[in-house]
């Protein structure tokens, strides 16, 4: 298993480090034994190339402005992919950090890890400067919905007819406010008034 020289972050029993093209591999199994996100979100098994469009996935649509992609792994003390993440920051405006992934592998749901995960993620978008943490679930997903309300996110815009993958969603746009309220943010993210 490759890994980058330094961790983005990292908590107890766990850390967060940059995918590379080595990763691919180890984030293709990963997707075959975790399948729930890629069926429920983007209608389809995962096939023969998952694992090499999430490491080299940094691009996003043309109207949307950030000054960095991260696209990483979450993994354990032996190094085993736990989950998958990324994250643009400054998406839209200064101090919105974006959680464009985050899937939990299969054998660790309702074991308390995506609330630790998700928490030493908040706590290294703070420290690197994040006013609001945003993100986008699909309606479908209410498992999904409801974790995030748990972790303070609420809702400021649904999008409907939203295609990812195969599948047509109504997508749902939460913000948490870290550094400065929600009528701060729509202030400055016009997109999701």
């Amino acid at each position: 298993m490759s890994e980058s020289p330094a961790p983005l972050f990292t908590w107890t029993g766990g850390r967060a480090r940059e995918a590379t093209e080595a990763d691919i591999p180890a984030v293709q199994a990963f997707w075959e034994t975790s399948p729930e996100y890629l069926l429920q979100v983007e209608g389809h098994a995962p096939r023969a190339e998952e694992g090499a469009t999430f490491v080299h996935d940094r691009e996003l649509p043309a109207e949307f402005t950030c000054t960095r992609v991260h696209v990483f792994l979450y993994r354990d003390a032996r190094g085993a992919i736990d989950g998958l993440g990324s994250m643009a920051v400054d998406l839209l405006a200064p101090g919105v950090w974006h959680l464009g992934l985050f899937v939990a592998a299969t054998r660790l749901h309702g074991s308390g890890w995506a609330a630790r995960a998700y928490q030493a993620t908040e706590d290294w978008a703070l420290a690197g400067g994040a006013r609001w943490m945003r993100l986008g679930v699909v309606q479908d997903n209410p498992r999904g919905h409801a974790f995030w309300r748990r972790c303070g996110y609420r809702e400021v815009k649904r999008r409907d007819g939203v295609t990812i993958g195969q599948r047509t969603h109504t997508l749902l746009t939460l913000v948490k406010p870290l550094r400065a309220g929600v009528d701060e943010y729509l202030v400055q993210v016009e997109r999701d008034r």
